[in-house]
């Protein structure tokens, strides 16, 4: 029997205690009991223990982060700093000593309006965590921007007596954001003069191309019926190289404006679109286009999407000799994107070539040959990596021709 319960035993039965030998069955329960709860009593005591340290250390952990990531101070109800941590002396350029007791106004910009200062304080005093950035000087006159969070702490009756201010140094941010605005605007400016320009080239390269083909048109009537045969091929030739420069000014035009002309998504279906093509294509009555059976809606920009197939099935149909020509279109469809494949049972094109052919100005076969400017497949690539998509030929000689390329269900806002 543990000593302390037999001395209380017999401080309160005195002279009339029990016989030991009857109760010891229930001394030793109440004895046992006693040990159990000593040691569920330390276990608890050890685990409340450990729980306290890791508390602490989690804290010290979290506290640690937060100043090597904010600027941290903390001020009483009247705006007074009480404390700040290290990195918010860094950056302010000031000693804590310097910091301490004084209002926030110390590292004050001015940049802010009263008006603005009066909102911060309205929603601070009402006991409301405020969150916006702000325009502060450095000691050394330097100014510097911060995201900052102000977290008010109340009494029992709810009204603030200190407030906390974690901040975000975001100077470089605002400074990249400026640059980036001035940038933009600069830009546009430059864009909209290159419009000007090109529209202004356009109409002064065009204008004596046009005299010079209405020229070869009147010496022909001039001469009706006198005209040799050689002369007659070479006007006719000359005829063809106007329109061919024609061509090459209006390529030029529309490949500039890749990338710089945005126009407005749309949601429509591609069977519609295939259908103004190919009508537009007027390919002869031999040609023949063979289309999915379903074809998906999309969300894009339908010009853009418009030109690029304009261009492969075009293509497909000019430079094929085959009695029975064939553009075969398909497509996969993704999460995010579609692959279409544009499809020909042409010559087909060399491995060697494959990038070449996106290159602007560079065409395969002679222009004599077949009046082409060399822009088509430039603006096709340059259209799809626009839309953040990429463009592809499997080709070999003999075999026909398969056009990739990727194109996103709905294009991002730019």
């Amino acid at each position: 029997m543990h000593k302390l319960l037999k001395s209380q035993l017999i401080k309160i039965y005195g002279e009339r205690f029990p016989n030991l030998e009857a109760i010891e069955p229930l001394l030793n329960l109440v004895d046992q009991s006693y040990h159990e709860f000593q040691n569920e009593f330390s276990a608890l005591e050890r685990t409340s223990n450990l729980s306290e340290n890791e508390s602490y250390n989690e804290l010290h952990n979290f506290k640690e982060a937060i100043d090597k990531a904010s600027l941290v101070s903390i001020t009483d109800a009247d705006g007074l700093i009480l404390s700040a941590n290290e990195k918010f002396c860094q950056t302010c350029g000031y000693e804590l000593h310097e910091l301490i007791g004084k209002n926030h106004n110390i590292i004050g910009s001015g940049y802010h309006s009263a008006l603005f200062w009066q909102d911060v304080w309205k929603s601070l005093n009402a006991g409301e965590i405020w969150q916006g950035e702000i325009c502060n000087r450095k000691k050394n006159g330097e100014l510097f921007w911060i995201d900052s969070t102000i977290i008010p702490f109340k009494n029992d009756n709810g009204i603030p007596y200190q407030y906390l201010a974690i901040k975000f140094d975001i100077t470089e941010k605002k400074e990249s954001s400026r640059l980036i605005h001035l940038y933009n605007n600069e830009l546009e400016k430059k864009n909209k003069e290159l419009d000007q320009f090109a529209y202004i080239v356009s109409h002064d390269l065009k204008a004596p191309l046009r005299g010079i083909n209405n020229l070869s048109q009147w010496i022909e009537e001039d001469l009706e019926g006198k005209i040799e045969a050689d002369t007659q091929k070479n006007l006719d030739l000359l005829r063809k190289r106007v329109q061919r420069m024609e061509n090459l000014i209006d390529g030029i035009l529309q490949y500039s404006r890749v990338g710089r002309i945005k126009n407005h998504s749309e949601e429509f279906e591609l069977e519609s679109l295939f259908s103004e093509i190919i009508c537009n294509l007027h390919q002869p009555s031999n040609y023949k286009v063979k289309l999915p059976k379903v074809m998906p809606k999309i969300n894009s920009e339908k010009i853009a999407l418009e030109q690029v197939f304009s261009n492969l099935i075009s293509n497909a149909f000019k430079y094929n000799h085959n009695p029975e020509p064939i553009v075969d279109i398909s497509f996969t469809e993704y999460n995010t994107y579609i692959e279409f494949c544009v499809a020909d049972n042409g010559a087909g094109i060399d491995k060697e070539f494959h990038e070449k052919i996106f290159v602007i100005f560079q065409t395969l076969q002679a222009r004599d040959t077949y009046e082409s400017t060399g822009v088509g497949l430039a603006i096709v690539k340059k259209l799809v990596e626009d839309k953040g998509g990429k463009v592809w030929v499997e080709s070999t000689s003999n075999e026909g021709t398969k056009f990739y390329f990727n194109w996103p269900k709905e294009v991002p806002a730019k």
